[in-house]
């Protein structure tokens, strides 16, 4: 019996890990598409891409297989209302990573060093800016959220049927 409640215990607790990620990816995702959306209507300010390159990320699983992605990796200026202000935030659609150099490359052509860019920022709190506007790509971390909080409540209940 004390094994039964052993594994009830602990597979209760990696469920309820489970459920509270699948909730807190919801809320913050849901919270990151509302501000994509306010962007559309956020004033614009001549910006300065001030660094731009291609970081190569490395990443050995458990087995020593090793991946390489390559991400664009900017920082721009901007100034508004005789403040400056710099970000590293392209949009609201999150990181993107390529499995080819040359992508990542053809990304960071679109942001060269020392051009200009239009900067878009949210008129309450300026330090707050995307150089692209519009919510393309922020749903993945809400439907992460819910496929999470799904697969927890279906565990759940197939545990608890198992045990009527």
């Amino acid at each position: 019996m004390s094994n039964l409640l052993f594994a009830l215990v602990c597979g209760g607790f990696f469920i309820f890990v489970f459920f509270a990620g699948g909730v807190a990816a919801i809320i913050f995702g849901i919270r990151n598409r509302k501000k994509a959306t306010e962007s559309q209507s956020w004033p614009k300010a001549a910006g300065k891409i001030t660094r731009a390159e291609v970081v190569r990320e490395t990443d050995t699983d458990e087995e020593g297989f090793t991946s390489t992605t390559y991400r664009p990796d900017f920082e721009y200026q901007y100034e508004v209302a005789g403040s400056e202000f710099s970000n590293t935030r392209v949009s609201f659609g999150g990181t993107t990573s390529y499995s080819s150099k040359k992508k990542a490359e053809e990304k960071l052509n679109q942001y060269p060093l020392n051009g200009t860019v239009s900067v878009y920022y949210d008129p309450q709190n300026p330090a707050e800016s995307v150089l692209v506007q519009g919510t393309k790509g922020t749903m993945g971390l809400v439907i992460l959220g819910v496929v999470f909080v799904g697969v927890s409540i279906i565990t759940s209940c197939v545990i608890l049927i198992s045990f009527l």
